[in-house]
This record gives structure tokens, C-alpha cells and sequence, in this order.
């Protein structure tokens, strides 16, 4: 609600009463939406079952619009979207609703607006699964503080097999490191306990090989017979994991490795690194993170203040939970790995052989002021708000990237041999990108 003004929106075209009747049903035609690209920082806006309107008889710029205009308002739920129709680039125009209060409608007589306001569907899922009686033990073992203490199972550690490391061993890749492999070890050994249910923390600051590591452990346990249910913030990172999963699946069909017996029972695993919904029957978890990296953000200060913006990760960490750190970086050239190693990691982050190669720094650039990093003091910048006073952005920064850009562009066309060149630029204001972007077009394509 404090960013209705900037919400995606549009006029309603007809409101009609659905059957059944008496059930605060309606079928919802709208014309364009507008304000669907308001946030450069999000995909553009498409409506989906789950999202909350406001429904009022004028487009409202602030929560106070609202009680002026009155008892012609409420809010609506979208119930239903036609399966049929193509809007890969779109959103729907024509959907069912359901009333969620009763007022005194008359699209005939009035323009009528729907305002986006939220989607339920996350907050629901979640709350389900909070509520799965399958799941409540292991939601108790994550909320009760004093059962993270207890880590290990006693009855397995007093009649652990000694052949049992081993035949896990054998079960993992040997593409890990030292770290990664006792990260997966530890939790197929919590896996095979059928007396306590476990949670376990990877810690994997940048470039460690999180990545890597989730995907040899899901190939591990689908060579185990274990169910996994594995999730992540966004498509790209479940779409990466997937392609690790699949690429060891199709290795070990070349090398024909195979396990001679199946030490884990069938159940369920949950393996996440955000706070995505839960199935029945859970038995185990394990989250992969970093407390140390970027906490999500939240755009209401009261959320905020509540502390909504720590993972789940952080909080089990802040509580003493135990973390298998992975210990070798292999993304960061040494230069730069230093400070957050130094600042935030208290210099356990070893740096692989490949970052320490001659090689491994590039210099494009002859100036000595290019090295593995530079900062540059842009004097006679100046901030500007964009032309719908939304964001900022310094177009002499724009400027001076774009001499950059094209100072590597050339540097890279006199090298003879021409090595695949990747630049990155990022910006926290999306005017700032937005500018970026139209100064570059298809310069370099």
C-alpha cells in the first residue's frame, strides 16, 4: 500500500456477475494495463490466480485517496485466467474474480479502476505447509533453539559402521574439494540416522562452489534413492542446479559408475537456499547460504524494523547452529578477495590455484590504474532524478563508463587471438541502468 501510486493499473471495461451466483464472482474485463514496467528492477508485471485489487471507482495515488473516495472500494482476488490465450509478452486483460467485501457496483454508470496490490500464493504456500502435520516435526526441530544443540544422534554414533564413510565416499565425485566433499558427507550420514531428523548449514561465501556442491549432492542422493525437493529464489539458479544434476547424470552413464547398494531409505529431503514451500513427510533439510552476502530487501520500513529481511540461514547461524564451511574460492582474483576474506570471513577463504595464476588477471588496459580493481572519483558529477522523478542517475558517470567500455572494446579487437571478453557494468538506480542501456543499444553486438 505505500507504493500504490506507482502500482500497475488499469480501467475496468465490464463487471459482470458470474455463476454461481451469490458467491461474490466476477468475470473482470480491463483495457491496458499500465505501470507494468514501474519497477526496472522486477520482470514486467503479469497477472496471476492469487493477485490482490483494489477495486474504486478512481485510480488512487495514495492510501488516503481511498477514504475519500469512500464506500466504492474494495478489494477483489484473482480466482481464475484463461488458460488459452498466448501472453508471453503480455498480461491478461480478462480474468474471475471474487469480492471480498460487499459494495454498490455499477460499471455502467462510472469508470471503475483495479489496482495491483500483492500476490498471496508464496504467504499461502507457506502457511500450508506450516500447517502439514507431516511437516511438524521437522518445523519443531528448526524452531525450537534447544534442539539444535543436540546435533548428533547418539544411537548411530554408538553403533556407527566403520564401512559406512567408505561406502559413502564412493558414492561422491571426486571433482570436490577437500571442504565440498565433508560438506556432503556429513549430510548423507545425518540421512541415514532413522532415529533424529537433521538440519544442516552450507556455508558458501562467493565463488566457493555452492553450486557445485548442491548438484553433486542431489546426484548423489538420486544414486542413493533418496526423494529430494530442491528450491531457490529464481528460475535461473533451479534451472543451473538442474543442468549440474543432469551433466553428472549423463557422466556417470559414460563412465558406468554405479552404487552396489542403496543406504538411504526412500523419504523426503528438503534442499533450499531461500524460504520456498515445504512438502509432507520432511525428514531432513539443508540449507546452502551466506549471511555474510546481501540480505534480501524489504520495501516496508515495519518489515524491515521486525527483521523480515534476515534468511532463515541467518537466524539459525545467529543461534549457534553449527555451518560446513567451503574454504576455497576459486572466482576472485587475490586482490580482491582479500578484503572480504580479511573484513568478513576472518581470512578462512583459501584461494584456489586458477585465481593465482599469471594468467588469471587480465589487463585490457595499459594504465596502471586498471589492475584487478580501480576506483575512479567521478568530481563533476552531478544526480539528476529520471523523467517520471522515480530514480536517479549521474549522466557523467554514463559518460565516463561508455569511454571505458569502448576503450575495452578496442583493446580486446587488437588482441590476435581474440578470447571470449564478458563485461558486467551494475548500478543500484535503475535510471542509472536505464541510461547505461540506451547509451549502449546494440553498440557491441
Amino acid at each position: 500500500m505505500e507504493i500504490i501510486s506507482r502500482a500497475p493499473f488499469a480501467e475496468v471495461i465490464s463487471f459482470d456477475e458470474s455463476k454461481p451466483y451469490g458467491e461474490k464472482l466476477y468475470d473482470l474485463k480491463v483495457d491496458n494495463w499500465r505501470n507494468r514496467f514501474s519497477d526496472r528492477s522486477k520482470e514486467p508485471y503479469k497477472t496471476l490466480p492469487g493477485d490482490i485489487f483494489v477495486l474504486a471507482d478512481a485510480k488512487p495515488e495514495q492510501v488516503s485517496d481511498l477514504q475519500r473516495i469512500g464506500r466504492s472500494w474494495a478489494f477483489v482476488a484473482v480466482t481464475k485466467i484463461p488458460e488459452d490465450k498466448d501472453e508471453e509478452n503480455s498480461t491478461s486483460t480478462s480474468f474471475k474474480v471474487k469480492l471480498l467485501k460487499d459494495i454498490e457496483v455499477d460499471a455502467r454508470q462510472k469508470s471503475l479502476f483495479v489496482v495491483y496490490l500483492v500476490n498471496t500464493i508464496p504467504n499461502r504456500r507457506i502457511w500450508s505447509a506450516l500447517h502439514m502435520h507431516g511437516n511438524l516435526n521437522i518445523i519443531k526441530k528448526v524452531l525450537c533453539t534447544s534442539s539444535l544443540i543436540e546435533e548428533n544422534c547418539d544411537l548411530c554414533s554408538s553403533q556407527s559402521d566403520e564401512s559406512l564413510d567408505d561406502k559413502l565416499s564412493m558414492s561422491i565425485p571426486s571433482n570436490l574439494n577437500e571442504s565440498q566433499t565433508n560438506a556432503i558427507l556429513s549430510c548423507l550420514r545425518k540421512m541415514h540416522c532413522n532415529h533424529k531428523l537433521s538440519v544442516e548449514l552450507i556455508w558458501g561465501p562467493p565463488g566457493t562452489g555452492k553450486t557445485r556442491t548442491i548438484g553433486t549432492l542431489l546426484f548423489t542422493l538420486l544414486r542413493v534413492g533418496c526423494r529430494t525437493l530442491t528450491c531457490a529464489p529464481t528460475n535461473v539458479a533451479i534451472k543451473e542446479v538442474a543442468s549440474r544434476v543432469l551433466k553428472l547424470v549423463k557422466e556417470s552413464f559414460e563412465t558406468d559408475i554405479g552404487v552396489d547398494a542403496l543406504f538411504c531409505s526412500f523419504g523426503d529431503i528438503l534442499l533450499f537456499g531461500n524460504k520456498e514451500r515445504l512438502k509432507v513427510g520432511l525428514r531432513h533439510a539443508i540449507l546452502f547460504g551466506d549471511e555474510c552476502q546481501l540480505a534480501a530487501m524489504t520495501e516496508s520500513n515495519i518489515s524491515h524494523e521486525a527483521g523480515f529481511g534476515r534468511s532463515l540461514f541467518e537466524r539459525l547461524s545467529s543461534l549457534g547452529h553449527s555451518k560446513h564451511l567451503l574454504g576455497i574460492q576459486y572466482r576472485m582474483h587475490p586482490s580482491i578477495s582479500f578484503f572480504p576474506n580479511s573484513n568478513f570471513y576472518s581470512n578462512q577463504i583459501l584461494d584456489a590455484p586458477n585465481v593465482k595464476r599469471k594468467g588469471y588477471e587480465k589487463h585490457y588496459l595499459p594504465w596502471p590504474m586498471y589492475g584487478s580493481y580501480s576506483f575512479i572519483n567521478i568530481r563533476d558529477g552531478r544526480e539528476e532524478k529520471d523523467d517520471v522523478e522515480r530514480s536517479w542517475r549521474n549522466m557523467v558517470e554514463v559518460a565516463i563508463v561508455m569511454k571505458i567500455l569502448l576503450n575495452l572494446y578496442k583493446a580486446w579487437v587488437g588482441v590476435g587471438s581474440k578470447p571470449n571478453l564478458s563485461i558486467g557494468v551494475i548500478s543500484p538506480y535503475a535510471a542509472q541502468v536505464v541510461a547505461i542501456q540506451e547509451k549502449l543499444g546494440r553498440m557491441y553486438c
